[in-house]
């Protein structure tokens, strides 16, 4: 048997750019950052960022299976009707934790807003890149809310924070 390998199909795309679009934050390719990740397919040509539809499905994801069910809807739901309250763009998936706010931003967004914040106040709150345990996030409205119901005598935090216009 010859051990030489035939090379029938050469790899040709290897230096390709990636040209897949996340359909709710219009980023391209995956992401490196932990909360964005990798691009799933949704359709021909259709593709979506894991970390940009999970938080879509904070509700849903309290009982198992962990089924991402009517996905287009969701897709369509955030394109349409949700608008990102940092880049004022829409797509935005990632609800405030607070169930009467209405405040909605892409992961990307809400990672850069908090990466301005005080870490030590992000570990107090369990914050890690801007997203809450339960894929949520907290708006400048309720985060400074909470900063104030939770104050230890640290005055600096309320004056150093970064405001969601």
């Amino acid at each position: 048997m010859d051990n030489k390998i035939e090379n029938k199909y050469p790899f040709e795309n290897l230096y390709r750019i990636d040209t897949r679009l996340c359909q709710l934050c219009q980023t391209y390719a995956d992401h490196f950052s932990s909360n964005i990740s990798r691009l799933i397919s949704t359709g021909i040509n259709q593709w979506v960022h894991i970390g940009c539809i999970l938080p879509a499905y904070t509700k849903a994801l309290d009982q198992s299976p962990y089924i991402l069910r009517h996905i287009h809807e969701t897709i369509k739901r955030c394109q349409t009707r949700y608008k990102c309250e940092l880049c004022l763009k829409m797509g935005a998936s990632v609800p405030c934790y607070e169930t009467d706010c209405n405040a909605r931003f892409h992961c990307h967004c809400i990672q850069i807003y908090y990466s301005k914040i005080d870490r030590s106040l992000q570990e107090k709150f369990n914050i890690v890149n801007g997203l809450l345990p339960n894929l949520t996030t907290l708006c400048s409205k309720h985060c400074k809310k909470k900063m104030k119901n939770n104050s230890d005598g640290d005055d600096h935090h309320q004056t150093d924070e970064p405001v969601i216009n």
